[in-house]
């Protein structure tokens, strides 16, 4: 009985001692067990454990910043500070205060430029300019909206109806900067563009209509060039403006900058001509500083009456348009016309310039002469050969021998082998049906290569007099490649309308062929 009692008091012992341990007091439940990082009951939190709703906004309203955890596992916000909207410090969740945007422009919220404002400690984008689409001279929409277009020199722009493509808005001509007129017509108006110039259709769309490669007036004191485009038979061109700086004066020119609409450009720094610069095989521009070459007419050079100085010539830059087809596919209205006569002025001496570094020397094909002084034969071991379809206009180049008239040359050969006045071309053209040959791609059946006598097709009459037995007939080159050999047309439809332009301006490059194929 007594061991028993013994072992009761000993049980009864343990369980006082196992009582005492399991108190639910919560301090000593801190003392026990915060600091073990593990959130437990009665503890707000433990070290590095906080929970997320344990914020400075929500245990301190109107507050921000960061709490901590308290050694005895408390939250601390010691650390968060009230904000204040207008103290000029963005806090909390404010979006902005004062002129304190954190890393906040325009530019970062998705607009293209401009200044944010705060209002009551939000950011207010009134000021800030919407992106837009497409630059200045892209193809744009109609119907995009207003900021289909991208505005320049501080006005909008606007996607022109004419010719789908965007364009800066103006009030005057001096808004629009280099080359450039404020056009105000019943096609368009308060837009930037070009003038155009010459005595063709376009002539009237804005200005007082002008030769083609001669001066134009841009107003406000602003010279031009009218340089021709298109066709021959367009008689138009653009009017570009010219500055001041003389013919193989140094010049810049950086294809990544638009000269073109620029303001505040000063005509001291650009020619009265182009300024060319340096290019690789690949046409890419490997330097901005170049040579100015002035502009001329080819026209008057061949007549004897070439502007460009002394030891320069003008060369012509004018052929036949022999595709068929654009880059897209479809028809190109400029086929087998022939294109605009331009003309650039060019040295006729070797290292004139560091753009052309070889001597080019222009010649009437006709009579083999220079056109500079209308008296001198080209260089020895060189005749007066075909630059381009489209003029009697000729260039001084290699020749190595001197086959005759009608008598088979090499159409390999590297340099010209035919005598002073002829070319090696296809003497039997006429026979053939070269027009479904360019436009198809078929085989226009066996090519008959000889030394062709070049003549003036502008006075066929007469230009062949004298070779074979007679009989021969002066064909303008501009008949070559079209249908059956005659004057070529080109019909379209616009505005319901059908049209039909005519080559009346046919090259007056001509070949002498004989009566064999001349009336096929």
């Amino acid at each position: 009985m007594k061991v028993r009692k013994l072992f009761l008091l000993a049980a009864m012992s343990s369980l006082a001692v196992f009582a005492a341990a399991c108190d639910d007091d919560d301090t000593n439940n801190n003392n026990n067990l915060c600091g073990n990082e593990v959130l437990d009951s009665g503890e707000a939190c433990d070290g590095n454990l906080i929970p997320a709703s344990a914020t400075c906004a929500n245990l301190v309203p109107g507050s921000f910043g960061t709490v901590s955890c308290n050694a005895d596992c408390t939250i601390n916000t010691s650390a968060c500070e009230t904000i204040e909207c207008g103290d000029g410090v963005m806090a909390g969740n404010e979006e902005c205060d004062g002129t304190d945007f954190g890393d906040e422009t325009c530019e970062s919220l998705g607009f293209a430029s401009g200044t944010l404002s705060c209002d009551a400690c939000m950011r207010d984008t009134s000021g800030c300019v919407e992106a837009c689409n497409n630059d200045l001279w892209d193809e744009c929409s109609t119907t995009g909206g207003s900021n289909e277009c991208c505005g320049a020199n501080g006005f909008d722009g606007v996607c022109d109806q004419i010719y789908d493509m965007c364009l800066q808005t103006c009030d005057v001509g001096t808004d629009c900067g280099w080359s450039l007129q404020c056009l105000d017509n019943s096609y368009m108006s308060g837009e930037c563009f070009y003038q155009f110039c010459g005595h063709g259709d376009m002539s009237g769309f804005i200005g007082v209509p002008s030769d083609v490669n001669a001066a134009c007036d841009l107003g406000n004191g602003r010279e031009g060039f009218c340089a021709p485009l298109w066709r021959s038979i367009d008689d138009t061109g653009i009017c570009i403006e010219v500055g001041t700086l003389a013919n193989n004066a140094s010049c810049e020119s950086d294809d990544d900058e638009a000269l073109d609409g620029m303001l505040n450009v000063d005509a001291a720094t650009q020619c009265e001509g182009r300024c060319l610069t340096p290019r690789d095989d690949a046409g890419n521009q490997t330097s901005t500083t170049g040579n100015c070459f002035d502009y001329c007419d080819p026209n008057d050079s061949l007549d004897g009456a070439d502007t460009c100085p002394a030891n320069w010539n003008c060369l012509g830059l004018n052929s036949i348009d022999t595709e068929a087809t654009n880059d897209d596919g479809t028809a190109n209205s400029n086929f087998l016309f022939r294109e605009a006569d331009q003309g650039l002025c060019v040295p006729m001496t070797d290292d004139a310039n560091v753009i052309i570094d070889e001597a080019i020397i222009m010649c009437d094909l006709v009579t083999g002469l220079q056109v500079k002084d209308g008296t001198s034969e080209c260089p020895t071991g060189q005749t007066c050969q075909v630059n381009g379809w489209g003029s009697l206009l000729g260039a001084c180049s290699d020749s190595t021998e001197a086959v005759a008239v009608d008598a088979t040359c090499d159409s390999e050969a590297t340099t010209e082998t035919c005598e002073a006045g002829s070319i090696c071309y296809i003497r039997n053209f006429m026979d053939l049906d070269m027009y479904t040959a360019i436009t198809t791609g078929s085989d226009p059946g066996t090519l008959e290569w000889a030394c062709i006598q070049v003549c003036d097709a502008s006075n066929p009459g007469t230009t062949c007099e004298g070779i074979g037995d007679g009989t021969y007939t002066c064909v303008t080159a501009s008949r070559i490649f079209t249908e059956d050999h005659e004057q070529h047309s080109y019909s379209y439809v616009a505005n319901g309308q059908t049209y039909t332009d005519t080559e009346t301006s046919e090259s007056n490059l001509g070949f002498c062929v004989p009566p064999a194929t001349a009336g096929k």
